[in-house]
């Protein structure tokens, strides 16, 4: 198994990505050397970044978001390249103003919701900037993301409405509240959480499950039992996940597959394991609750054999060889790619992170509607038996 393991290490970073990232993370001469390594590929691309489309474009961009980190670390063994100190300083100023105006309106939302008795876990860019990097600068955002309770999800959707907060994502209208068999029009995809922006600008996720690949509405309790306080600009009525909880979170999302490059997910968590100690039963407990243990011993393997994290070797082996087959099919489904036609096992799989651990009826009840929208994407129910009957013929 271990063996399988480290072969699946190798394609998890392109040379290009690992050598941004051993910019950012190495010391010395190594970090040097990454650089110029990355600069000699890929820096032309830089100065044209606005002309570019497609795979290039998304690269670049991804590059960009780590320019600050890369600057500040190689600052810190030398002198600045000269092709980065300016693009860096730019994004570093860029990120910095942006996030602040999005921290300083999230946390007037959340204190809103906490008047309403609605908790607010908040997940990614505004958590780990803020306790993690302590610069908005080195850690780019582009919305904040948060999350709440399955069962206060109606009162949080008030909040937002009442706020002037608009969907952003193509939900039938007659599904609201959304719940985990509401189905994005957009993608065909089942939601476990809704964008939204508000009038200013505010671009704000609204979660009900943490992780895409557990959204029954048990599988967040560890977290939300161990959550952490969070200052937002100055008020406290936020929460964070605790450190080993922030950890599995920035793997499995770091895995999922996306269109623009998510490698940005080693720099986290790297920096995560840097500012405090983890507890690291707790890691492989969560692992493996959540049947994740073949993506985080992937995560950590890939953390300690290439950028040298303190991963004690016996977290690893015991979470290599926790890997069964729904670990395995739970990988499949987080790193298959959204836009592409999923097999009958991976479906199956897509419905299960639903369903896992709710009670036999009401697990029925999700698994009929979902096998609906599967059918029926649309929401129309009265169309849902031509569509049946006409994808059964298809079949045969």
């Amino acid at each position: 198994m271990r063996k399988r393991g480290r072969s699946d290490i190798a394609s998890l970073l392109t040379g290009d990505e690992a050598a941004l990232l051993e910019a950012a993370l190495f010391e010395g001469e190594a970090a040097q050397a990454a650089w110029r390594r990355w600069f000699a590929a890929c820096g032309s691309d830089l100065s044209g970044r606005e002309a570019l489309i497609g795979e290039p474009r998304a690269r670049v961009l991804a590059a960009l978001r780590l320019a600050p980190l890369v600057a500040k670390n190689l600052g810190r063994h030398g002198e600045v390249p000269r092709e980065l100190a300016g693009i860096a300083s730019h994004e570093h100023r860029r990120a910095r103003l942006h996030a602040l105006g999005l921290v300083a309106r999230a946390a007037e939302l959340i204190a809103v919701m906490s008047a309403h008795d609605v908790p607010v876990i908040v997940l990614k860019g505004v958590s780990l900037a803020t306790r993690y990097y302590r610069d908005f600068g080195l850690r780019t955002m582009s919305d904040v993301d948060v999350l709440v309770p399955p069962e206060a999800v109606p009162e949080a959707l008030a909040v937002l409405h009442q706020r002037g907060f608009a969907p952003t994502e193509a939900i039938p209208a007659d599904a609201w509240p959304p719940t985990a068999t509401t189905v994005n029009l957009a993608s065909r995809a089942i939601v476990h959480g809704v964008g939204f922006r508000d009038p200013r600008g505010l671009e704000l996720d609204l979660h009900w499950a943490a992780l895409p690949t557990n959204c029954a509405r048990t599988c967040d309790a560890r977290f939300w039992e161990r959550k952490v306080p969070l200052t937002l600009a100055g008020s406290p009525l936020a929460f964070a996940l605790c450190p080993e909880h922030e950890l599995v979170h920035a793997i499995v999302h770091g895995l999922r597959w996306n269109e623009t490059p998510s490698y940005r997910w080693v720099a986290d968590a790297m920096t995560v394991l840097a500012a405090t100690s983890i507890d690291w039963d707790e890691v492989e407990r969560e692992a493996r609750s959540r049947r994740m243990s073949m993506t985080v011993a992937l995560g950590l393997t890939l953390l300690s054999e290439r950028f040298a994290a303190a991963v004690p070797r016996a977290t690893i082996d015991a979470l290599w060889e926790a890997i069964g087959p729904v670990d395995r099919l739970r990988h499949a489904h987080l790193v298959h790619p959204w836009d592409r036609k999923k097999t009958p096992t991976l479906i199956a799989m897509d419905l299960w992170r639903f369903v896992d651990g709710l009670p036999v009826d009401e697990a029925m009840r999700v698994a009929a509607r979902y096998a609906a929208f599967r059918v029926n994407p649309s929401g129309d129910w009265h169309a849902f038996p031509r569509e049946l009957l006409r994808k059964l013929a298809r079949i045969g």
